[in-house]
């Protein structure tokens, strides 16, 4: 028992092995530490995400998940919910396959393995190509565009 050497309430209780801090200044201090160490939290995360066992227990989960065939059900769900986006999936796919359309070799990053991205559903064989990353960034964009948050983007 002892003062929180931050807020000065009573610390009932050592929370995380930290004597001199209550739980909440102690997370707050954790949250503050992650923003100013940002680029080191990254790599670090990273590099937690590539140990063995954890690389095991995606490829668990993902085993369950096939197995289950909760997939094919999301897939038909999914399909249900956005029927144009699927018919413009498609129709490129199959113009891809066709040899109409050439999938590009990179991303304008440099990246190879490039998916298309429609920016109008209804025109299903024009789009612009990107990689996985700069794709879920262009989509990021777009909801926050949607939200009416575009003030805070920097493309």
């Amino acid at each position: 028992m002892g003062d929180c050497s931050i807020c000065g309430h009573l610390v009932v209780d050592h929370y995380n092995g930290v004597a001199n801090r209550c739980r909440e200044c102690h997370k707050k201090k954790v949250r503050e530490n992650r923003v100013q160490k940002a680029d080191y939290y990254k790599a670090y995360d990273r590099g937690r995400a590539d140990l063995p066992k954890r690389v095991a227990g995606r490829r668990r989960n993902a085993r369950k998940y096939i197995e289950s065939g909760e997939h094919i059900i999301w897939n038909r769900e999914w399909r249900k919910r956005n029927p144009e986006k699927w018919a413009a999936h498609k129709a490129l796919s199959l113009a891809i396959r066709a040899g109409k359309i050439v999938r590009p070799s990179h991303c304008a990053c440099g990246d190879t393995n490039p998916q298309a991205h429609h920016d109008d559903y209804s025109k299903a064989l024009e789009g612009r190509w990107f990689c996985s990353a700069c794709h879920a960034r262009e989509h990021r964009i777009e909801r926050a565009i949607a939200r009416g948050e575009a003030s805070r983007l920097i493309r």
